[in-house]
């Protein structure tokens, strides 16, 4: 993160940040001028502006005193915080990767403190990967939820998403790609307002020896700690109260919001995310640190809690709202049309834009409970995108002639409309240059307007795969090192990549045997893949048998090799039914 880098291009403005962004925010002038930051991103700089000073962001790996012996590292927004005893160091957090956790101990060494580290408490499973790195060589105790390792185990593909479809796993950590700008520049009008890419190296996760119950305390050196569970943006999410210190390390109050994240996940559920904010108020606290939010300590009851009523008091009106929006009619797509966030509720700085936007969280109650439908008849049925647009650029009056119109609107700053347009010119002709920059064109601009980082993120890696990064995409597959270690699994995802256009009328039993003397087949049947685990004696014969090793399927798996590698070239394997891994670019 280059705060420097925010703050310095930030105070060339002054303007009043806004909660939410209506339709004609996009649709129209905006009225505070956008603004190029140092590393060149042109950036609606509202939301940012608000938020950076709540964060505990820097441009160097540095530190603050917080209390007596309790540190709180800055830099990364998943820093962690240190508390220092006569025996050794309690760490809170570890960071993404081996190397991260190894850095952050170099740096805790150097000046902090280089006695051992007697524990490593995890808030939440996205920063719990340095601990190794981190411990080098200590033992210390790993304190955290009773669901952690299992979560962890679960999660396979890698990446933050969670998801109960795990097949669906690849395109979510797809979409966390996009949602962290990997594949964006750093430098130029597109770079990211706030440069926060996901960079996941070597795991160095170690499990959690001591869990912790809900409301259940432990002993953790010569602290009395309690865990509260949560479920926010991941199910592990646990709050620890140190009750000698009346301090609370969490993963509840963040400096932003995101009840939805665009990159796709398991719902969040307001309710249990105000209900762990509600708790925190009656521990009431004089200190909060804050593991996996990015916020600066907070130090003071009274500070502590006007954030909490802030946050809760937006989270409530977003989702009581959407609800009787929708119970009074309105299409989930429409609700961000018809809900604004009272200028009351957004007079506090902890409700803002800068990381997810409200209006993208709405229609995601709504769709929670009852699906995609609305019941409204008219959208049960479409018109596929191309037939759509070739209609519609038909009526009117050709493709010139809706170029024409794409102008005018971006030139006036109809900038949604100009996208729909464009939209159609792109459907019509996907690869057609000047249809493809129309529409890069039209959503740089939607990017540049978005008060939001993950809103701005995907719009701008749009730009770039229609404009040839083919490296941005929205498909993926899980490693070859998952597949190799979950061979039974991998076997099973197979069977939806079959291609019923090559499998029709198909039959067969195809059953992998793998160097250890495991057995897992897919019984084919008319372009159905059924799994069968542990192949046993008593099913029906096998049609083929594939002999291979755990790594040469995990390779085949990841796409790393062929179907027909794996198969050593046989002319009719059953394994040529199934898709090979190959990534699609996003546009």
């Amino acid at each position: 993160m280059k705060l420097k880098i925010i703050v310095s291009a930030l105070a060339l403005i002054s303007c009043q940040a806004a909660a939410d962004s209506s339709w004609s925010h996009y649709n129209g002038k905006l009225e505070s001028p956008l603004v190029t930051l140092e590393s060149g991103a042109v950036v609606n700089p509202e939301a940012v502006q608000q938020i950076v000073p709540l964060t505990r962001l820097s441009e160097t790996l540095t530190h603050t005193v917080v209390a007596e012996g309790v540190y709180q590292l800055w830099g990364p927004f998943y820093a962690p915080a240190v508390i220092e005893t006569d025996e050794g160091l309690i760490v809170l957090n570890t960071g993404e990767d081996r190397s991260e956790g190894k850095h952050f101990r170099d740096y805790i060494r150097k000046n902090i403190s280089d006695k051992p580290v007697l524990a490593i408490f995890y808030d939440h499973a996205h920063y719990m990967y340095g601990a190794e790195g981190l411990a080098d060589g200590d033992n210390p105790i790993i304190v955290g939820h009773p669901i952690a390792n299992e979560l962890e185990a679960s999660k396979g593909a890698g990446g933050i998403a969670k998801t109960p479809i795990p097949e669906l796993l690849p395109v979510l950590n797809a979409r966390t790609d996009i949602q962290f700008a990997k594949g964006l520049p750093l430098k130029g009008a597109d770079a990211p307002s706030i440069p926060a890419q996901l960079t996941l190296g070597e795991s160095a996760f170690m499990p959690v020896t001591l869990p912790v119950a809900d409301q259940e305390t432990v002993k953790v050196g010569p602290f009395t700690v309690t865990g509260y569970h949560h479920a926010t943006d991941s199910d592990d999410s646990i709050s620890f109260y140190f009750h000698e210190l009346d301090l609370v390390f969490e993963n509840v109050l963040w400096p932003h919001q995101n009840t939805y994240t665009l990159r796709g996940d398991s719902y969040r559920d307001p309710n249990t995310w105000m209900d762990a904010l509600k708790e925190l108020r009656e521990i009431n606290p004089a200190i909060v640190l804050n593991g996996g939010g990015g916020a600066a300590p907070l130090v003071g009851k009274e500070k502590i809690n006007n954030a909490i009523t802030s946050i809760v008091d937006s989270m409530a009106f977003v989702y009581d709202q959407s609800i009787r929006m929708t119970n009074k009619g309105i299409r989930p797509d429409q609700l961000k049309h018809h809900i604004s966030l009272p200028e009351s509720t957004t007079q506090s700085p902890f409700v803002n834009d800068a990381y997810g936007q409200a209006e993208t969280f709405y229609q995601a109650f709504p769709t929670a409970n009852a699906g995609y439908f609305s019941g409204y008849a008219d959208e049960l049925h479409n018109l596929p995108n191309d037939t759509e647009a070739n209609y519609l650029i038909e009526a009117m009056g050709g493709e010139e002639a809706v170029f024409n119109k794409w102008q005018r609107a971006q030139d006036s700053g109809k900038h949604l409309w100009a996208k729909q347009l464009a939209t159609y010119l792109y459907h019509a002709k996907p690869n057609d240059k000047a249809s493809r920059q129309a529409l890069a064109d039209s959503l740089r601009s939607l990017g540049q307007l978005s008060p939001g980082m993950i809103a701005r993120n995907f719009y701008m890696s749009a730009v770039h795969s229609l404009e040839g990064n083919s490296d941005i995409t929205v498909t993926g597959t899980q490693s070859a090192d998952w597949a190799e270690k979950e061979s039974a699994t991998a076997v099973d995802y197979l069977r939806t990549r079959i291609n019923p256009d090559l499998a029709a009328d198909k039959s067969g039993f195809l059953v992998f045997e793998f160097e250890n003397g495991d057995k897992y087949g897919l019984d084919i049947r008319n372009s159905i893949a059924e799994f069968v685990g542990k192949v046993e004696r008593n099913y029906r014969k096998p049609t083929e048998i594939i002999n291979v090793s755990t790594a040469d399927f995990a390779k085949y798996y990841a796409g790393e090799s062929s179907a027909k590698a794996l198969t050593k070239g046989a002319d009719n394997s059953l394994l040529y039914l199934f898709e090979e891994f190959s990534p699609t670019s996003l546009y």
